[in-house]
């Protein structure tokens, strides 16, 4: 594989998951989302490996693209779709 199709796989791959997250989340229970949660529910929908720090990454790429609005204090971050929290 070249390094540009590795990239684009990683990319595909990223995408996919952040979907899955998203779609997880828009269909409830609404509430918090931590890392946690968020690893739970991608490792459920068949994503392996996850990791808590790429479950965070995820939840922030989500708050970038405007579904999700991030709350917390320093150690203690989490996420609400932006509809529940407007």
């Amino acid at each position: 594989m070249t390094a540009v199709a590795a990239l684009v796989a990683r990319q595909r791959q990223q995408a996919d998951r952040q979907a899955a997250l998203l779609a997880a989340i828009q269909a409830g229970p609404h509430g918090r989302w931590k890392s946690g949660r968020a690893v739970r529910v991608l490792r459920d929908a068949g994503h392996h490996p996850v990791s808590p720090g790429t479950a965070s990454r995820d939840l922030q790429a989500l708050v970038v693209a405007g579904h999700l609005i991030r709350h917390g204090t320093p150690g203690c971050t989490w996420y609400e779709p932006k509809a529940v929290t407007q």
